[in-house]
């Protein structure tokens, strides 16, 4: 079932919830401050698991999905294997294509991450792909970011041939952390980093551009199957909730205190690498502002 959620933006001091702001694709996007490949995902974008829909039937005209083009071959909502029940996708013939068209994402930070499933029995290869422009059929300005292949040897990133081992016989997420303002993107297979600060425009085709548009469930192989899709835009920890319990109160002055005495650099609160009574003054400035 394709999944968009709201999410509800809480302005708060003492005692209030917090959370990012609506981010929906073509709503506010979200700044990043953590160090590379800490992402924390918010709900807001776009999400599918293919469970609320009849087992056997095409994918295609569900949920938003289309296919590549006129005459393209659909994917099938299969229950014999899925990581949520009860529905993955499968690829049921050598040719599959399938495209969810997000519209234009432009700005900010996302993660994109898939279930993967590569049987041992596979021929050919699956794939995941990502596309910064898409027309119907491919027409131009079609744009590649992403590509990456899976058969039963190696999991590979086009066109830089960046590898990893496939896993075989069992589902193995497939992450993509995609940061449109530095015009940046890295992949992991299996929790396991194998592509680095690739340029996200120019990675595939070339001469795309720093965006985000669809999604192509593609597959050569019949048997190669994929399940909880998702893109979510990242949004920055709140630097007052001291002990990140979601809430701002006394306890994250306490927190705060703590840090300082034992010298953590969290506690350097205006970044001028020392640590005094500024940073106190800091800290009760950003709590009283509360988090976005």
């Amino acid at each position: 079932m394709r999944k968009t959620i709201g999410v509800v933006a809480l302005a708060a001091l003492c005692g209030a919830a917090w959370a990012g702001p609506t981010g929906g694709p073509n709503g506010p996007k979200l700044r990043r401050y953590v160090p590379p490949g800490v992402y924390l995902p918010i709900d807001g974008t776009y999400s599918e698991d293919f469970d609320s829909y009849a087992n056997g039937s095409g994918v295609i005209g569900q949920g938003g999905f289309q296919g590549w083009g006129p005459g393209a071959l659909d994917g099938v909502v299969d229950n014999q294997l899925s990581v949520s029940a009860p529905n993955s996708m499968l690829a049921p013939q050598a040719e599959t294509d399938v495209v969810q068209d997000f519209g234009v994402i432009t700005g900010g930070q996302y993660v994109f991450s898939v279930d993967t499933y590569i049987p041992s029995t596979q021929v050919g290869d699956g794939f995941v792909i990502l596309l910064n422009q898409w027309v119907s059929g491919g027409a131009a300005p079609t744009n590649w970011s992403l590509q990456i292949h899976f058969n039963t040897a190696l999991i590979t990133s086009d066109f830089g041939a960046q590898t990893t081992p496939s896993v075989l016989d069992q589902w193995v997420p497939l992450r993509a952390e995609i940061d449109l303002d530095a015009d940046l993107l890295d992949v992991y297979y299996n929790n396991t980093q194998f592509v680095f600060d690739a340029i996200w425009s120019q990675n595939v085709s070339g001469g795309g551009l720093p965006q985000i548009q669809a999604l192509d469930l593609y597959s050569q192989a019949a048997g190669f199957r994929w399940d909880n899709v998702s893109l979510s835009p990242v949004t920055a920890p709140c630097y007052p909730d001291c002990n990140g319990d979601g809430v701002l109160n006394l306890s994250d002055f306490g927190c705060f205190t703590t840090k300082f005495a034992l010298g953590d650099a969290y506690a350097d609160c205006n970044g001028d690498g020392i640590r005094n009574l500024a940073d106190f003054g800091c800290f009760t400035t950003k709590f009283a502002l509360g988090c976005p």
